[in-house]
């Protein structure tokens, strides 16, 4: 038996910007996981629609768990609760310590993706494979020997940090 409950602030994925911050509790009980899972989401499109799901590591691979679907209101905000109720180990994967992050797409296929992240950040599978039947291998540790060129989305990070940094200063 166990319980866990965590705040992660949630993000655009692709400029980090926070757009809200997500309170999941998950309860492992004899033969049954219970779950609830509340959001608090800002300065998101109005009348978007978005689907929601857990992302928890099973086997060495990522998968997720669809939570359903909620829709923003016409101030840009959204408020969705869900439930989650399964007996333990079904569907495989689905557990304390194997949840790593949650995941929004826009139904739509145009609003960007909503992320947040239990502690370290992990490749989210892509809209292609979203289906519970699909997992995605969990990439290896990097070798140090590659360099690795660096990406925009670490250069947008860095640079807001700076900012912040400049900022502080002032």
């Amino acid at each position: 038996m166990g319980y866990v409950r965590l705040f992660i602030e949630l993000k655009y994925e692709d400029t980090g910007a926070s757009c809200g911050q997500a309170r999941i509790e998950l309860q492992d009980r004899p033969g049954h996981m219970d779950g609830k899972v509340r959001c608090a989401l800002r300065s998101l499109p109005e009348g978007a629609s978005y689907e929601a799901a857990l992302v928890c590591e099973a086997g060495g691979q990522y998968r997720e768990y669809p939570l359903g679907a909620f829709m923003v209101g016409t101030r840009g905000q959204a408020m969705p609760m869900f439930r989650l109720s399964a007996p333990a180990g079904q569907p495989e994967g689905l557990g304390l310590g194997e949840f790593k992050a949650f995941v929004a797409r826009g139904k739509d296929g145009l609003s960007r993706r909503i992320v947040g992240y239990r502690s370290e950040r992990i490749a989210i599978p892509d809209a292609a494979r979203e289906t519970e039947a699909e997992a995605v291998p969990r990439p290896e540790a990097k070798q140090e020997a590659q360099p690795e060129e660096p990406s925009r989305e670490k250069s947008l990070q860095e640079e807001a940090d700076e900012k912040t940094e400049a900022a502080e200063v002032i």
